[in-house]
């Protein structure tokens, strides 16, 4: 993992492992990202990894624009 100006960079899928493990750690020891900046760097890490660049956050089971969950 690596540093940079806006915090830690993974760079590989064993540093991303690892931060998941750190993050599982430190929340297992009751912190929070609100008062950990180590947890919330690590968090926000993780999201830059797995975010895929020019395409809108989604999630599987999440409604369509317009259309209802409901049937």
């Amino acid at each position: 993992m690596g540093g940079s100006a806006r915090g830690t960079v993974l760079k590989t899928v064993s540093d991303y492992r690892a931060a998941l493990r750190r993050v599982a750690e430190l929340r297992g020891e009751g912190e929070r990202a609100e008062t950990n900046m180590d947890l919330a760097d690590l968090e926000g890490a993780i999201a830059r990894y797995v975010a895929k660049p020019d395409r809108p956050a989604t999630r599987k089971g999440r409604p369509k624009e317009g259309s209802s969950d409901t049937t």
